[in-house]
């Protein structure tokens, strides 16, 4: 009877352990914060220059993998060197690579340039091999000056 009842309590101790181990894991999973900043690198130019500006990214918690978004800019201001409907829907799903985007400068003042997420950033972790990730875009300020 004694040797039963040990079992029970050793079953009782073994189960209390991996249901606080399962436990413990998914909270370190959720409890990781991801993110990623998408950042437009700025410029000083002249009307009628062409410049390129650069479009990066920050990591933080995890790597990211998937994105998607348009590049947004006033037309007024600059002439994308290039397709501008790649512009558009940017999906990019084999990690992070750096965008290098051509403009033409057309008239005096200042404008931006900023990357719009369409949906959501996902990244991975050693753990989880799927991380939503906040995505936050600091735009990138371009100063055109007469000649």
């Amino acid at each position: 009877m004694k040797s039963l009842k040990r079992k029970w309590i050793n079953l009782g101790v073994l189960l209390i352990l991996v249901v606080g181990l399962i436990g413990s894991s998914w909270l370190s999973l959720i409890g990781k914060a991801a993110s990623c900043t998408f950042s437009v690198s700025g410029d000083e130019v002249e009307i009628g220059e062409t410049f390129t500006l650069t479009l990066s990214c920050t990591e933080e918690g995890a790597t990211l993998v998937t994105y998607m978004g348009d590049i947004v800019y006033d037309p007024t201001y600059l002439e994308y060197q290039g397709d501008a409907s790649s512009l558009k829907n940017i999906v990019e799903n084999e990690g992070f690579k750096e965008i290098s985007l051509t403009f033409k400068a057309l008239k005096a003042g200042t404008t931006t340039v900023k990357f719009e997420f369409t949906d959501s950033a996902l990244g991975e972790t050693p753990e989880n091999p799927i991380v939503e990730m906040t995505a936050t875009s600091n735009p990138g300020t371009v100063t055109i000056t007469e000649p």
